[in-house]
């Protein structure tokens, strides 16, 4: 356990210089890959030695190299890829963060703020080429979420669906898809929703508008089915209660309007779950972050008029809670 960080390093390096995508579907010797990406030979060599014995790479009788099933999820040009997490994993302004988390618990104080002197956000908004990259990882988390979202809830009802907090479309444009009966809003802040590719790529751009604002003060209105994807994760509870409470207020008196909250909820005991390691990555990014189990969605429901209903597993880490307006 003390050397995780070892292997996670080693997996974000290689998904950073692209060794999985120099590989592609067929085999390379270290030679051709540092020849391909522009790195020293000899250290290529060890890295990809290193990639094999953790399963990503596998090496051939001949000592050339090639792709795992596990390894395919880091090359960029696949449907199970995730690659982006380990572009972004491997960013100095993630990883110095962690570098001061026994700090930041001594003091109760946020460890990016005090490394960087801004909030998460903040630093995404005043540097465009780390955004670019949080908003792929988004976008790429989302693809690998959707299939089992999709899978585990029957979205056969909904007529018109409000992502809120929606990013640039990917879940809302996968739903639309599925559902061709049913109309969409996306809706995110302005600057976010200026480039909306996956709603093109869909084919769904005829049913759905793209609708810029600021979620803490307001919720397009005409819903019957919200949804709220890694949005609560990362906000204390009355900033969740205040997003909340602008939901309900959108929905007005439809009273059948539902809202499904899609998150890595906690169990409500201290079981293996990977959402308790991403609850200290929300401790370490940002103010007041944190995941949640049932118990505690359902408080910070009630408290905006909402009824929680139900929490339904899916074969991913998101977990979706259902609740409808009273």
């Amino acid at each position: 356990m003390m050397f995780a960080a070892i292997p996670s390093r080693i997996l974000a390096t290689l998904a950073q210089l692209s060794i999985p995508d120099a590989i592609g579907d067929g085999a390379k010797t270290a030679s051709d890959v540092a020849s391909a990406i522009g790195a020293h030979e000899p250290w290529v060599l060890r890295l990809m030695r290193a990639g094999a014995s953790l399963g990503v790479l596998r090496v051939r009788d001949d000592g050339s190299f090639e792709n795992t099933p596990l390894g395919n999820a880091l090359r960029s040009d696949t449907e199970v890829s995730v690659r982006a997490l380990g572009v972004l994993i491997n960013e100095p302004f993630h990883f110095m963060a962690w570098g001061d988390l026994p700090a930041g618990v001594r003091a109760g104080e946020v460890p990016f703020e005090r490394v960087h002197g801004q909030t998460f956000f903040e630093y995404l908004n005043a540097h465009p080429e780390a955004n670019a990259k949080f908003g792929a990882w988004m976008t790429q988390t989302s693809a690998v979420t959707t299939a089992a979202i999709l899978g585990s809830y029957d979205f056969s009802q909904a007529r018109t669906i409000i992502d809120v907090g929606g990013g640039q479309g990917a879940l809302l444009a996968s739903v639309l898809r599925a559902e061709p009966h049913a109309r969409g809003i996306l809706y995110d802040t302005p600057d976010v929703v200026l480039d909306t590719t996956p709603l093109d790529v869909a084919g769904v751009r005829d049913r759905c508008e793209s609708v810029g604002g600021d979620f803490l003060k307001s919720v397009p209105a005409g819903g019957d089915l919200l949804m709220l994807k890694t949005v609560l994760h990362d906000w204390d509870d009355d900033v969740c209660v205040a997003i909340l409470r602008r939901c309900r207020e959108s929905v007005g008196d439809n009273l059948g309007a539902r809202l499904l909250i899609l998150e890595a909820v906690l169990p409500d005991d201290c079981s293996p779950h990977p959402g308790f390691m991403m609850d200290i990555n929300m401790m370490v990014l940002n103010h007041g972050g944190r995941e949640r189990t049932s118990f505690e969605y359902g408080a910070l429901l009630a408290e905006a008029d909402f009824q929680m209903q139900r929490t339904i597993p899916t074969p991913s880490l998101i977990s979706i809670v259902e609740a409808t307006a009273v």
